[in-house]
Parts: C-alpha cells; structure tokens; sequence
C-alpha cells in the first residue's frame, strides 16, 4: 500500500522543513544541474519566481535525498573539479480530508474521487494499527467508537500528531484545500518552533508543560509523579528561567532540558506517549502499596530498623495505603480519556490492594519475634490492618467507609477479577472473619453482580458527593469516561 507521497520514500522526515515560496525563490538555483547557475539564466528564471510567490506555501515541500562528494583526491591522484553535491526533492502537498462517523463506524470516508476505501484511507487506518487498532477488532473493529473509547486526544499523542477542537456544525472538515486558511494552521510536515516560545506562554500552558515534564520523568524513574522531585516541581520560583546543567544531577538536567527546550520536548513526549504514562503510574502505584505492606510485616516481625525515623506501623500502612487509593481515584479521572489497558491496569491496583488488606485481618504483633509491650488503650485498629481500614464501622474511619470501592465500581475493566472479588466477599462476610459493615457487603455484591453481566443497578455512595433522595446518579459502566465521586 502506497502512500500520497511515496514516491519520496528515501526522504528523511527529521531534515526536512517547510519553505515558503518566497525562500524557495532565495535559496533555490534556477536549474537542475550541480554547477552554479549564470546571471543570465538567474534573470530569466525572475518572472517564474514572481510567479511562484503566489502559490501557497503549503503545497511545496523540500527535502534533502542524499549529499556526497564529488572528484575528491583519491590515492594520490589529483583532485579533478572537486565539489559537495546534494540531491534535493520536492513533492507537491495536496490535502484530502478521511471521515469516521457514527453512522458508518468500519469504514472510512474521503473527500477524494477513488471509490470504496481508498488510499488514504487505507494510510490512516494503517497508522491507527499502531495505537492499538487491530487488537480491538481488526479490520472488522468500530472504527468510531474505538476513537471514542480511547480518545482522539491519546491516539493524536501517541502518533505525535495535531490535536485540534472540535468544528462547529457550519464549518466542514472535508474540504481539502483552502486557501484561505490561517497561515498558522496550515499543514507542514514539520512544525518549528521558537526555543523562546516557552518565554511567552500563559501559566496555564506553563503548568501543563510542568506536570508533562513530571510525568514522563516519573514514568523514566518508575516514582509517582506527584513525588518525583519535589525539590524542582513544587518550588515557587519559575523553573522555566533556571540554569538547565546541574552538575551531578541527571534527573534535575533533564526535567530542565525538556521544559525549556521545545524540540526536545516534542521529540521525547510521542515516545512516552500519555497512555503509557497512565499504565505505567498506576503499575507504579501498586507497587508502592506492596511494598508498604511489606514493611509494615517486616516492622511487626523485628521491630524498627536501625537509622529509621519513620514507624512503620499499622497506621502508617493505612495511611500511606488511603494515600495511595486516593490518588489512583484522582488520576483515573485526571488522565481521562484512558484507555482498556490503563483502566485495565487501574483495576489491577485496586484489586491487589483489596486483597492484600482483608488478608492481613490479624493482630499483626500477635507473632512478633521481639518483645513489644502493648501501649496501654491501643485499640485493635492500631494492630490490624484490615480492621482499620475496612472492618470497622466506626464514622471516623480514615479510608472512609467504602474505601477501594468507590473507585472500583467505576472500572468493568475489573471483569477479569471477578473469581479475586467473589473470594474476598466470601471472607469479609464471615462471621469467623470478622464481618465488614453490612453496607460495605452490599456494595461489593453490587460491583460483582455488574461485573458478571447482571442488571442489577449500583446504589450510589452516600456522601458528600451524592445526589438527592429519589435520583440515582449511573457510574461509568453506564456512562464512558464518567466517574461518581
């Protein structure tokens, strides 16, 4: 399969820029040949210039094929009209707007004159394969609602492309070739910009840039974002003015490098597109918990370790694991539009974590190989684990009284889990177990029977966030992208 400019195969995308006419006129020599031009043949090429000035600059592009030396010395001979040749090629740019609508989801529509799905159609569905088309159905997928579903802001991420708004019903997106489009929002094959553009841009573009930057370099560091040095991302001063090069501090050059520099930036953010961002935080969430509740075993089995400031007790678990749970429910709705996979691997923390807490329902010091003293009134929340989290029905309880579950009903990526969650009821609903709140056994009932396919509605979370008495408010397995809070 062809693309619309394949006949230039051979040309290098990082070398290449967009001229306009006028440049073209500058810097071109007037004929084909590698010998400079004569001023005659310069003077009769100067009504063909004038003439090229009229033509848009979106409809030409240049491109170096290849450059080598010519007639060098060789072996001792002497030089014979030694010179650099470059071979230079240009393609002729003409745009075609390819629709996929509701109407007609498995296929596409273009606005040139080849019949059925054409060429260009075939490119874009070819460039789609790579964010994950073919795994969703392949040829015979909904092309419109797997748009819909993994959000045409991620897929444009991801193939590094110009994300645009939306148009309003009176203006078209089919037609090709307009020659009254802003200059700015002309197609170029590659988009220069300023270095000193991040100079003039407003605080809101400066603090998504900054929460970018944060993000790619936690994902590179495997650390949540929102703890990846704080010493850098959450100062006051602007760190867009900063000396870049810190010496012996790779990570503080880097994450300065990428927030002045644009090209960088532009250059690293496709490769460490926001959907990998998304899997990889919450991957790293999960093992923050786990780990958590190792030492937490490890400070009950031998006590505080030697240089350790930090207890790592039963209400430090707790509260790292709210922590932990919270910030996984902001970022399910923050990183929106997510896709399968990131929902998927969402669903992965939450169930792990859930699984790990109802198991450690136990007096966590009751085999503790160092004698411990119990501190006189210790309540049994501060000794289990899963007690203080979700066994005790108590108002004050940190986590909440539906802690896991009031992010896990808004995720049918959990359906894989359903044997995990089915085993936790049945232990939680124990009576030997200690039995969790009777309105926590509904809700996990609830999510279950959702999960495996029954109509069975989930009742909305009591709370703050509720809706009135008489309304129920659908989560997301009704409602796409939707969270209920």
């Amino acid at each position: 399969m062809t693309g619309p400019i394949s006949s230039f195969s051979k040309l290098s995308l990082s070398d290449t820029s967009m001229q306009s006419s006028r440049g073209q006129g500058r810097g071109q020599l007037p004929h084909t040949s590698e010998g400079p031009a004569s001023p005659d043949e310069a003077l009769s090429h100067s009504e063909e210039e004038e003439e090229e000035e009229e033509t848009p600059a979106v409809d030409r592009i240049f491109a170096l094929d290849h450059c080598r030396p010519h007639g060098m010395p060789e072996d001792g001979r002497p030089p014979s009209s030694p010179r650099f040749a470059f071979q230079i090629a240009e393609a002729h740019v003409r745009r075609y707007g390819v629709r996929i609508s509701a109407a007609n989801p498995r296929s596409t529509i273009c606005s040139c004159d080849e019949g059925g799905v054409c060429r260009h159609g075939h490119w874009l569905l070819k460039q789609l394969d790579r964010t994950g088309l073919q795994e969703s159905g392949g040829t015979d997928a909904n092309l419109f609602r797997y748009l819909e579903q993994k959000g045409l802001e991620t897929v444009c991420d991801t193939l590094n492309w110009e994300f645009r708004g939306g148009l309003t019903n009176s203006e078209s997106d089919i037609d090709s070739d307009d020659p009254d489009e802003p200059e700015d929002q002309r197609w170029e094959l590659k988009r220069k910009l300023p270095a000193s553009r991040i100079l003039r841009q407003t605080r809101g573009s400066l603090k998504e840039r900054c929460d970018t930057v944060r993000d790619i370099m936690g994902t590179l560091c495997s650390e949540p974002a929102e703890d990846y040095r704080p010493d850098i991302f959450d100062t006051e001063d602007d760190i867009t003015l900063r000396t870049i090069v810190v010496p012996g501090d790779l990570g503080g050059t880097f994450s300065r490098w990428l927030l002045q520099d644009d090209e960088s930036f532009l250059r690293l953010k496709p490769l460490i597109p926001r959907d990998m961002r998304a899997s990889a935080y919450f991957s790293i969430m999960n093992s923050k918990a786990n780990n958590a509740c190792e030492l937490m075993d490890q400070y009950a089995q031998s006590g505080q370790r030697l240089g350790e400031v930090v207890h790592h007790d039963v209400a430090w678990c707790a509260q790292t694991l709210i922590n932990v749970v919270n910030s996984v429910g902001r970022n399910i709705t923050k990183r929106q539009p997510l896709s399968h996979l990131s929902r998927k691997e969402a669903s992965t923390t939450l169930v792990s974590i859930l699984r790990e807490v109802v198991n450690r329902n136990k007096d966590v010091y009751q085999d503790d190989r160092l004698p411990r003293r119990r501190p006189h009134g210790e309540q049994q929340t501060n000794r289990n684990l899963y007690q203080r989290l979700i066994g005790s029905g108590s108002p004050t309880n940190p986590a909440g009284p539906m802690f896991i579950l009031r992010d896990l009903q808004d995720l049918p990526e959990a359906q894989p889990f359903v044997e995990i969650l089915e085993e936790i009821l049945g232990k939680i609903q124990t009576i030997g177990w200690g039995p969790a709140p009777h309105a926590y056994r509904e809700k996990l009932k609830a999510i279950i029977a959702r999960l495996k396919g029954s109509p069975e509605p989930i009742t909305p979370i009591a709370g703050p966030s509720s809706t009135t008495p008489g309304k129920r408010r659908a989560s997301s397995m009704d409602r796409k992208n939707k969270r209920m809070k």
